[in-house]
């Protein structure tokens, strides 16, 4: 039994070692990524919606995409993933029977906006969106926002983001 316990242990820790090594890897790979992808920000949303469509329906949480589309140059795969991000967090920390809205438009920018009726981030830990925020379910730590900045300023040419409670918004250059 204890042999199990500690064989156990093991096959934990090395697949946390496993995620932290593929982390890195990826953030590495980040200066390299191609970013002369034409990008539709609602076909890519409606892949995103697609892909997630079994954890919402889990959860219990609605998906919604509105009318609206925005197309950018940048890197598809560091977009999908950081629009993939929020539109996971945004269902996994809704409340069941809630929703996940994401709306685009064009202002100066292209803008994809994730809403959602979920518990939102506390003012207090809105000033601290890219450090470590305690998850309200399980009580570890998480910088999903941050990563999402990241990728999306990654993937396109600098943008802004503003982050506020229960919605994000990220503004890419527009191009079409």
């Amino acid at each position: 039994e204890e042999y199990n316990e500690i064989f156990g242990m093991l096959q934990e820790q090395t697949g946390r070692l496993s995620h932290l090594a593929e982390i890195l890897l990826d953030m590495t790979g980040l200066q390299t990524v191609e970013r002369s992808d034409t990008i539709s920000l609602a076909a890519l949303t409606e892949e995103v919606f697609c892909d997630l469509d079994p954890v919402a329906e889990k959860h219990q949480v609605r998906l919604i995409q509105t009318d609206g589309d925005c197309t950018v140059t940048g890197s598809y795969i560091l977009l999908y993933r950081a629009v993939y991000n929020l539109v996971e967090n945004a269902i996994k920390y809704n409340r069941p029977s809630g929703s996940v809205t994401v709306s685009i438009h064009s202002a100066e920018s292209a803008v994809l906006e994730v809403t959602d009726t979920g518990i939102g981030i506390s003012p207090e830990n809105q000033e601290k969106i890219c450090g470590q925020i305690p998850q309200p379910r399980h009580g570890r730590c998480r910088s999903g926002a941050c990563s999402c900045k990241r990728d999306c300023q990654t993937a396109q040419r600098p943008g802004k983001s503003n982050p506020e409670q229960r919605k994000r918004q990220y503004h890419c250059p527009d191009t079409a």
